[in-house]
């Protein structure tokens, strides 16, 4: 993890949440951008929503933080959504 920038402030989406650190995962392609397609047929999009739900997990169990994903299921996600949510 990266130590905070001094003299930003974060911003607090609820008092139950204050002080709380937000993990982003963004698990790219989805819906009809299927990424890159393995030998074996196996699609990017696939590979990369099972990491990110895996590393949620692994994230909730381990660390006292909120955890994003940008997707948890097979839909496309528009470039703007996915930062909005970062």
């Amino acid at each position: 993890m990266y130590p905070p920038l001094r003299g930003k402030k974060e911003q607090s989406f609820s008092s139950s949440l204050q002080g709380m650190k937000t993990v982003v995962i963004d698990p790219g392609h989805g819906g009809l951008e299927p990424g890159a397609r393995g030998r074996f047929g196996t699609l990017e999009k696939n590979v990369a929503l099972e990491i990110g739900l895996k590393l949620r997990s692994v994230i909730e169990r381990n660390f006292p933080c909120r955890v994003v994903l940008t997707r948890d299921k097979d839909l496309n996600v528009s470039l703007e959504n996915r930062a909005a949510l970062a």
